[in-house]
């Protein structure tokens, strides 16, 4: 039984609102591979010729609008897909001079901004959770822009290939392949459906917490929790920090990441979505999808466009979440109706 000063840890069932707000400025967010096939025609690789028309028209198009203020197409956290891979630093240049100093958050800084808004929504009892759009922006992006518009080089650093983390996130990219195709494969022998799997994937911020927790105290006990195990559970301890400010009981904190104020949060909601239907479906789990998926999540709520591949707008269109969040979804093979958006933003 909570306190009078303390948040109950459960609550009566509400009709809740969530409020996304798009940027002020129509935004595009372009998947990884489209950034990887311009730094392959920017260096002049033998591509299809109508893919190098397309690709060409459309890095002029976006170079063009975002310059003349009518467009942001921000750095999006992509590193992490193609770092260490062949062309990675060309195709880092690229997004740069695509997003003119234009970046976004971290997913997960991201996604902690919209769970810290969905605690106080849940601590003071109202029943709407509003994101703003400059969560999602490392710094007034409007601001950054205009500060590239003086020099003549846009600077921007990129991790070292054989830097510890990135040699632990290449590690983890694979870890994180072979763990979800066989996930993949064990749900479709089970017959496993998409709604069970998503009521699954809903839970999933909740129980990883717990589970989580659990294991690092066991190696706490025996004194084998390193570095990187820590930094595994740091997040947590940020959202129990934040939960005890705001007079939230520790044991409701579970509780709260696996009801409806965490569950309707466009990031988490998106990425149950779109992995509940990765996993059940008949497809094999490919490198980059896990972390597509992810991507997608934070950036389908802000932007107006999102230009990613075939398979992920066919899934996104399927699942209706495209329509939830008013986003336009493109791939390379429908990119003449994107074309026909941006132009008429000129």
């Amino acid at each position: 039984m909570s306190s009078s000063n303390s948040v109950a840890a459960t609550k009566p069932k509400i009709t809740l609102a969530v409020v996304s707000e798009k940027s002020p400025i129509p935004t595009l967010w372009l998947d990884t591979s489209v950034g990887i096939k311009l730094a392959k025609i920017v260096r002049g690789e033998k591509l299809d010729a109508i893919e190098v028309k397309r690709g060409l028209e459309l890095r002029e198009l976006i170079i063009g609008l975002v310059k003349n203020g009518k467009l942001l197409c921000p750095e999006g956290g992509q590193q992490e897909e193609y770092e260490a891979e062949r062309l990675d630093s060309e195709v880092f240049a690229e997004f740069s001079r695509l997003g003119r100093g234009a970046r976004m958050h971290h997913r997960l800084v991201i996604q902690d901004a919209q769970i810290y808004r969905a605690m106080e929504a849940f601590c003071s009892g109202s029943e709407e959770i509003r994101l703003p759009w400059n969560i999602y922006f490392h710094e007034d992006p409007f601001r950054a822009i205009e500060r590239e518009k003086g020099r003549r080089l846009i600077v921007s650093v990129m991790d070292k290939r054989d830097s510890e983390m990135v040699v632990r996130r290449q590690a983890i990219k694979q870890d994180i392949l072979r763990h979800t195709e066989k996930l993949r494969l064990e749900l479709v022998s089970k017959g496993r459906s998409f709604e069970a799997q998503l009521e699954s994937e809903l839970r999933a911020l909740g129980d990883a917490m717990i589970r989580m927790l659990t294991d690092f105290t066991a190696k706490l006990r025996i004194g084998k929790a390193d570095v990187w195990d820590f930094m595994g559970i740091s997040g947590f301890l940020e959202y129990s920090n934040r939960w005890k400010t705001l007079g939230g009981q520790p044991r409701s904190l579970y509780p709260f990441l696996t009801s409806d104020y965490v569950t309707s949060l466009p990031m988490v909601k998106i990425e149950s979505q779109l992995y509940a239907d990765l996993v059940t479906g008949n497809q094999p789990i490919l490198s980059g999808d896990s972390t597509d998926v992810k991507l997608l999540s934070m950036a389908i709520p802000l932007a107006q466009f999102v230009l990613t591949d075939k398979k992920m707008e066919n899934r996104i269109k399927r699942l209706g979440i495209d329509v939830e969040w008013n986003t336009k979804v493109f791939s390379m093979s429908t990119v003449d109706g994107l074309f026909a958006q941006l132009s008429a933003l000129r």
